[in-house]
């Protein structure tokens, strides 16, 4: 009973850090972007 439990918590963690790391990796993209395109339209 225990097991599978445990098991399920660890995979919804992995794809929690999974899912933060890819939201944290577009915020870093989006931002490298707005500065590319600030300074090609000075």
């Amino acid at each position: 009973m225990t097991k599978p439990f445990l098991l399920a918590a660890a995979v919804a963690a992995a794809a929690a850090a999974t899912l933060r790391r890819r939201q944290a990796a577009q915020s870093d993209t989006d931002a490298l972007w707005r500065e590319a395109t600030a300074d090609a339209s000075r």
